[in-house]
């Protein structure tokens, strides 16, 4: 965001309202600005380079490879109608490149002079002489020999007579500096009717961005870009000074290509122990829009809200760069050079032709949210937050001509036999019907205690649920038949790889793919003969939920405030897959046969993580009157996770028992920061809140705010 277009940004953690929906870590607000009665501007210039980085010591670094950053920001804003009607604009313009530096592992020059000598006319010499690593600057040419990569099989005729001694591999160290470009521009009206009773406003931003994706094969950089355009309206109609209600309507479209100009008719070819060839890319476009409606109403010492929110979003991806061509994988370099893939997967097909098929998938997804709130001031040293919120989180349907699909598993007591059963059905949405009942009650509290008030205790519980999004729903069915067949293909399996090069660098490329049965579906929804790679969800799957504690308190001493914060959470039905259509010792006979056979990989997803988070944090803060304030904490802090999962899936072995965790116990001492200003008048605890506090940072669940200016009308 546009920091010429900021009013306020607020960091809020552990508030235990119900407002504020699925924020169960940290909730940010960003406060645009609008115009005044006054026309206002505001612009800068930032610029800076390797040279203008200071140098480390240990260890020395002579120079810094160049690169540079160009940011130009300028806003603009004043009144149309005074009293009435304001505008306000804003633009960002990014010009940057970025210095970075990897080693990478390549084909040794020796090996390449051999390749050419031997094997002059296959299509893996061809592809390593036109397509070179040239950017890649060789530091170490004789890095692995033949016998270090194949093994006693060198210099046999089973390795081509290869020499023991010859270099095969180098490495070299691969610099670089990307292009990264930007621009934001944004414009904000505002209206006021009925003597400021009634207040509507709208917003309007859009970012661009455009980025090089290099390779060490020059031959094979590409470019992508990507663009948000987000719009806002919000009305707000005072009743009366104590009850007011807040309309609003936002939504945005995210879109983005990967590697548009990319070079596809070149397959992504996998190598064991050195960099490949071939590149994907891919589009992909989401759409939101939310409907929010707020009524706050004080009354006495209540101040009661009431709300909800409806949700209806889709996301869909065109991806036949990356899915509809051909993969291979090479044990090494030598078998490159003889054309002897050992394994890969085939382009996206059509599962009941066995023809090439555009890999296009997409879905929606409408939610619904309502909650009640009331921040409760039980007396003037004491104030309850008692909330209340309900979710539904909807179900996910087809569009762009995708039919939703799911793994249906067997009975049996294991997962093997309940896997060994399964099938592949067709189903109208992603669940048997909506995910309701999401109850979230939460519960929080502050007390001063004492007449001097230089004590503030303050804690609370809540209940939060995360939503299935949309990408981990789709993305774990998309592969799924009837939509797409992807034929896994490799020496030890029925469908061999044939090796080639396309005719073209758009869809559908003209590769050479080997043929699959059409023989349509089989009892279980795969396709006869073929093993295709499959995903599912659990159809009874929960919304994981997390429950947030916290207890601390603060005090004064002459401006001095030391605290001490216990802080903890713990989340339940996180959800985690893996494949589970394999079993101990398939490969022993030299076949990968699968406990089901009409399929490949099965990657199921459960409700099967847990992850328990406990954190003691000391701080202390000191006011040094109104030119600032210091802060620093210290927090010890240990986590358990099963499967370092969060709200999208993750795999872990054989999940239905987990076979132990993931611990990290954290000791952080931390400076937050110093804050310098110009006098100014500072609030003290028990003035408004609505005034800006000094502090940089929290972690004892305060909010902090930075504000650049204060208005008496109200801002969206």
């Amino acid at each position: 965001m546009n920091p010429e277009a900021v009013e306020e940004l607020a960091v809020e953690t552990n508030t235990f309202k119900a407002e504020q929906g699925l924020g169960s870590s940290i909730v940010v607000s960003i406060t645009t600005k609008a115009g005044t009665n006054q026309f206002h501007g505001a612009g800068n210039y930032w610029f800076t380079n390797q040279d203008m980085r200071a140098r480390t010591s240990l260890p020395f670094i002579a120079a810094y490879a160049p690169f540079k950053r160009n940011n130009v920001s300028g806003a603009f804003g004043g009144p149309i109608q005074k009293n009435k009607t304001f505008f306000f604009g804003a633009v960002e313009l990014l010009r940057q490149t970025d210095a970075t530096a990897s080693v990478e592992t390549i084909e040794s020059p020796q090996f390449l002079t051999w390749a050419r000598a031997n094997f002059a006319n296959t299509l893996g010499t061809k592809l390593l002489t036109d397509f070179p690593a040239s950017a890649v600057q060789v530091t170490n040419p004789s890095f692995r020999t033949a016998q270090q990569v194949i093994g006693n099989d060198c210099g046999t005729a089973a390795a081509a007579n290869i020499p023991c001694a010859l270099p095969v591999l180098a490495q070299g160290t691969w610099s670089r500096a990307p292009r990264r470009n930007g621009l934001q521009y944004s414009l904000r009206g505002d209206r006021y009717f009925r003597e400021g009773k009634d207040r509507v406003f709208g917003s309007f931003i859009r970012t661009e961005s455009d980025n090089n994706n290099l390779d060490p094969r020059p031959f094979f950089i590409n470019n992508s870009d990507r663009f948000v355009n987000a719009f806002q309206s919000n009305w707000t109609h005072t009743f009366k000074p104590a009850l007011l209600n807040e309309f609003a309507v936002s939504g945005n479209r995210v879109q983005g290509f990967n590697g548009f100009d990319s070079k596809l008719r070149i397959p992504s070819i996998g190598i064991s122990g050195s960099r490949g060839l071939g590149v994907g890319g891919g589009l992909f476009v989401q759409n939101n829009w939310n409907w929010r409606d707020v009524l706050t109403w004080v009354r006495g010492s209540h101040s009661l809200k009431f709300g909800g929110n409806y949700f209806w979003g889709n996301d869909w991806a065109d991806f036949p760069q990356g899915n509809s061509r051909p993969t291979f994988n090479f044990n090494n370099l030598l078998d490159l050079v003889r054309d002897q893939p050992f394994s890969g997967a085939g382009a996206s097909r059509d599962p009941l032709t066995g023809q090439l098929k555009r890999y296009k998938f997409g879905a929606k997804v409408n939610t619904l949210g309502i909650f009640v709130q009331d921040e409760w001031k039980v007396r003037p040293d004491l104030t309850l937050t008692l909330s209340l919120r309900y979710d539904d989180f909807g179900n996910p349907s087809g569009i762009q001509e995708f039919l939703y699909t799911n793994i249906f598993v067997g009975s049996g007591q294991t997962y093997q036999d309940r896997f060994r059963g399964a099938v592949i059905k067709r189903t109208d949405a992603q669940f048997p019907g909506r995910l309701t009942n999401n109850w979230s009650p939460r519960f929080g509290f502050a007390w001063a205690p004492g007449k001097a008030r230089k004590w503030s205790v303050r804690g609370g519980i809540g209940l939060y649920y995360d939503w299935i999004t949309l990408g981990e729903s789709i993305d774990r069915v998309n592969i799924n038949p009837p939509n797409f067949l992807f034929p896994q293909v490799g020496q030890l399996l029925p469908i061999k790889p044939i090796f080639g090069i396309g005719n073209s660098d758009t869809f559908p490329y003209g590769f050479t793919l080997p043929a699959v049965p059409s023989t349509g579906l089989d009892q279980r929804g795969g396709l006869a003969g073929v093993q295709t790679a499959v995903g599912g969800i659990d159809p009874g799957l929960n919304a994981p939920r997390t429950m947030n504690y916290l207890i601390g308190a603060e005090r004064d001493f002459g401006g001095t405030v030391l605290g001490l914060n216990y802080s903890g959470s713990y989340a339940v039905d996180g959800i985690v897959g893996t494949d589970h259509n394999r079993f101990a010792g398939d490969l022993i006979d030299g076949r990968l046969d699968r406990l089901n056979p009409s399929f490949g990989a099965m990657t199921y997803i459960l409700n099967s993580n847990t992850i328990n988070y406990n954190a003691l944090i000391a701080s202390a803060r000191r006011r040094f009157g109104s030119r600032g304030v210091m802060q620093g904490s210290y927090t010890v802090a240990n986590t358990k996770d099963y499967y370092q999962g969060g709200s999208r899936s993750t795999g872990s072995g054989n999940i239905q028992i987990p076979r132990g965790c993931v611990t990290s116990a954290q000791i952080q001492p931390s400076m937050c920061g110093i804050v310098c200003r110009a006098p100014a008048s500072t609030a003290s605890p028990r003035r408004s809140r609505r005034t800006p506090s000094p502090s940089m940072c929290s972690a004892d669940g305060r909010s902090v705010r930075r504000s650049s200016r204060r208005r008496a009308r109200p801002t969206g």
